[in-house]
């Protein structure tokens, strides 16, 4: 009987087994990155669904951005795995994450194993993650820093100093920038022991400034 039981639990479970190895099959192929590394793993973890509103469930496509309204985007797990490789993300870094619509990214981190802070005034921390929030402001956060790695998923003309100024050393920050003819970039500054190193690393068109 005992027998019988683990093996119907087995079988229960193989659909939900191959669903992630489809997953990870896929953002292998669209991302480039190994099976085992971190970000796959993670994301493919974290099913996207529950984190998009009603109105969007048919476009749970991982392959694709959602603007939503102003200022605001649901990024898919490719563009995310994508943006935080070429980040410079790596597994032992503290981390946090800001801005509406940042849950997604948080979770999928965490779950990862990685040790992940969040600021996302519409999500509600889970108890099962390493995750927080803070609906108010980032002044609160100064005693949670230094951070290894930030990501701000709000658009604007400058990157937060706040922000700057809670990166460890060599501490790296990505930020999406709009300029005065609404061009839209990924800004990336890394806390240098000699100074602030700043650099462009490419198009950030998904955030939408209607």
């Amino acid at each position: 009987m005992r027998r019988l039981y683990f093996l119907l639990l087995i079988l229960l479970s193989l659909p939900l087994w191959g669903q992630d190895r489809d997953l990870i099959i896929q953002l292998v192929e669209l991302t480039g990155q190994e099976e085992d590394n971190f970000l796959v793993q993670g994301f493919a973890a974290t099913d996207r669904g529950p984190f998009l509103s009603s109105r969007y469930e048919n476009m749970n496509d991982n392959s694709i951005d959602i603007p939503l309204r102003k200022g605001v985007a649901a990024l898919s797990p490719v563009t995310l795995i994508n943006l935080l490789s070429e980040g410079g993300l790596e597994e032992d870094h503290r981390v946090l994450i800001i801005g509406e619509e940042a849950s997604y990214c948080a979770t999928a981190l965490s779950r990862s194993g990685m040790e992940v802070y969040l600021i996302d005034p519409g999500a509600e921390a889970s108890a099962a993650y390493s995750l927080k929030k803070d609906n108010s402001n980032l002044n609160g956060w100064i005693g949670m820093a230094p951070f290894d790695f930030i990501l701000n998923l709000t658009p604007g003309e400058k990157v937060p100093t706040l922000l700057i100024n809670q990166l460890s050393t060599r501490g790296i920050l990505l930020s999406p920038l709009v300029s005065e003819d609404l061009f839209q970039c990924w800004f990336k500054v890394i806390n240098e022991p000699a100074g602030l190193s700043l650099s462009m690393l490419g198009s950030a068109s998904v955030f939408p400034l209607f």
